[in-house]
């Protein structure tokens, strides 16, 4: 089973992993918003209950989240900032720390203006080459998050931590091989590539570059919230 896990996406595996070492390990019941069905729980040995608009155990937008103040020990939210419009992330945090009695802890890639460049140079390339790709497309259109949607819309009494992760172009690289790779031709060339990528990426990536500093290379940020 943890052979398996080095051998997820580069991008899936650092997102969950790190989120699950930030969940505070005294918390019994948890909410993970926006995120696929138990994937979360592949990470942390708990009962996760997902609410999502498509699937998961609750069918519900995160920014109305059918649930009482404070009903979840932790809230957890993985890559889904980026998909909302830049207008409702301060509601739809603000919706997360609601249902929280204690912690919230968001991922999202990481906003620097390096990595927005990086990612609409990916998107024009895949569009040139006649494919699609609409969560990168919402990226590009959204842009990606920054710190300054958490500063600038939780009171005081909210404390907030951040680390960072990874390095943009290792996951833009990734990218490039999966759509380089996608004619039937190179099937096998690509699947024995990805899975390189992916353990190296899992395995040494990953671990060195976690930060509590940003970087304009940074793949990834996660924001914990705390309610004092």
């Amino acid at each position: 089973m943890k052979i398996r896990k080095y051998l997820m996406g580069y991008d899936s595996y650092e997102r969950h992993r790190m989120v699950a070492k930030l969940v505070e390990p005294e918390s019994r019941s948890i909410l993970d918003v926006g995120g696929g069905h138990k994937q979360l729980a592949q990470f942390i040995n708990k009962t996760i209950i997902s609410a999502n608009l498509q699937e998961g155990d609750v069918r519900a937008s995160g920014l109305y989240l059918p649930f009482s103040d404070s009903a979840f020990d932790t809230v957890t939210s993985l890559d889904v900032l980026e998909h909302v419009p830049p207008g409702q992330r301060c509601a739809f945090v603000k919706e997360l720390v609601r249902v929280c009695r204690n912690q919230v802890v968001v991922c999202a890639p990481y906003g620097s203006a390096e990595h927005m460049a990086g990612e609409k140079i990916l998107l024009d390339r895949i569009l040139r080459e006649g494919s699609v790709d609409k969560m990168l497309e919402e990226h590009v259109e959204n842009g990606l998050p920054k710190m300054d949607t958490f500063k600038s819309c939780l009171s005081e009494q909210i404390s907030i931590q951040a680390w960072f992760s990874g390095y943009y172009q290792y996951n833009i690289f990734c990218f490039h091989v999966d759509h380089l790779f996608g004619v039937d031709r190179f099937k096998w060339v690509k699947v024995f590539l990805a899975m390189f990528l992916n353990l190296f990426g899992n395995l040494v990536i990953f671990p060195i570059s976690l930060s509590r500093l940003p970087r304009a290379n940074a793949n990834r940020m996660y924001v914990v919230l705390n309610k004092s």
